[in-house]
């Protein structure tokens, strides 16, 4: 924690160089980087889902939380990524103790595999050690700049790697992470570099078609939600026609679809899920029931899961659509899901939902159109969303696919 000079003194420098970093204590665009040019960048390994953390003051080892409030000189986020503490409000209210934070992500590679790299990007108040396996693999960083850091060793193949992050807090006061990381193997993405889900709302992108919209959309991740809906599922956000998910929309039902592509030869597929819907919802794949026998239902507080292991119902070698029909019977209404898709129960080489924001997004990045090919791994967009305590999680990872 750095004192109020040293901040006035960082906040002058920034001015002086006309430098403008003013940033809400609430933030809703976390697409945009302030903390380096990653471009469109996103990533299979990001703060803001399923990273643990534990250290000074903290019970045990719990999952780590988005900000939704932070110090003023804090940049970014990087794109792909949130800052995370162990309080929602980064220790600008509640100073968090001075000592070390340990953050920790982990994921699985498979066996056999040559050139691998990992390569990612992070910021820390204060300063942040990164060990991958135990192994140290960069020590320095700040709160102001993105350091880039990375390695070509020490990786667990065909077994579970441990990514950590010891983030030095020298004084009480606000401290906090933000990284994003990408795992390849001569520099092709890896299967099975994942640490959320394959297809999430909120990062994947989603359309959306119903009474009221001209044509088809891409949904909104809402900025804020009615008091009567559940936190998102971990991994996810709420999404809908409209940022503002409080707004009443038409009596109707609303069609949200998401697609991915599957490489061929695949067996033991399996896609399973679970989602919260106000009002209720179908569940299609290539259109196929595979949710409560096409029957609409659902809830605002408790998942409904859904699955199917017919592997009829898989277009391999071609794209898979994924169709929530939402069914509305007045007032708000909204949509919030995540999904795997595995073979044998291990995650699918090539399973790339299409991402990336097309006209009608009130958030769009640029240049990211294109084929996915076989690139691999769950892809992630994040909009942070403000109005609302997030919890454990925000943002499911992905690794970089062109699109």
């Amino acid at each position: 924690m750095r004192t109020m000079l040293e901040r006035l003194r960082v906040a002058l420098v920034l001015v002086g160089a006309m430098a403008v970093l003013v940033v809400p204590a609430v933030w809703a665009d976390s697409d945009h980087d302030n903390g380096g040019n990653h471009g469109n960048v996103t990533s299979g390994l990001a703060s803001g889902t399923n990273v643990t953390v534990s250290g000074p003051g903290v019970n045990g080892t719990p999952n780590a939380t988005v900000c939704t409030t932070r110090p003023g000189d804090y940049v970014g986020p990087l794109s792909g990524s949130n800052w995370i503490s162990p309080r929602s409000d980064c220790g600008v209210n509640t100073s968090l103790p001075s000592g070390d934070y340990t953050y920790t992500t982990t994921f699985t590679l498979p066996s056999n595999l040559s050139g691998l790299a990992l390569n990612g990007s992070v910021l820390a108040d204060d300063s942040v050690t990164i060990n991958l396996n135990g192994n140290q693999i960069f020590n320095g960083g700040n709160w102001t700049g993105a350091t880039s850091f990375g390695t070509s060793s020490f990786f667990n193949q065909g077994a579970t790697n441990t990514l950590q992050f010891v983030v030095h807090n020298a004084n009480a006061g606000a401290s906090g992470l933000d990284f994003v990381a990408n795992v390849t193997a001569n520099g092709q993405a890896v299967v099975g570099v994942v640490n959320g889900s394959n297809l999430a709302s909120g990062h994947t992108t989603v359309s959306v078609s119903g009474s009221g919209i001209n044509g088809t959309q891409n949904a909104s991740t809402c900025s804020s939600t009615p008091s009567g809906w559940g936190s998102p599922i971990a991994g996810s956000q709420w999404i809908s026609s409209h940022s503002d998910c409080t707004v009443t929309v038409d009596t109707a039902d609303f069609t949200y679809t998401a697609t991915f592509t599957l490489p061929s030869n695949l067996s033991g597929l399996a896609l399973n899920g679970s989602f919260l819907v106000d009002d209720s919802a179908t569940v299609q794949l290539n259109g196929h029931q595979i949710f409560n026998g096409g029957n609409f239902s659902g809830s605002t507080i408790t998942p409904s899961t859904f699955s199917t292991t017919d592997q009829s119902f898989f277009n391999q070698g071609g794209t898979n659509t994924l169709v929530f029909t939402v069914r509305n019977t007045g007032g708000a209404s909204g949509l919030d899901f995540v999904a795997s898709v595995t073979a044998n129960g291990q995650p699918v080489a090539g399973v790339s939902p299409h991402n990336g924001h097309g006209e009608g997004d009130e958030d769009q990045d640029e240049d990211e159109g294109g084929a996915h090919g076989e690139c691999v791994s769950a892809v992630a967009h994040s909009h942070t969303t403000s109005g609302r305590n997030h919890g454990e999680a925000v943002s499911n990872a992905a690794h970089d696919c062109p699109h």
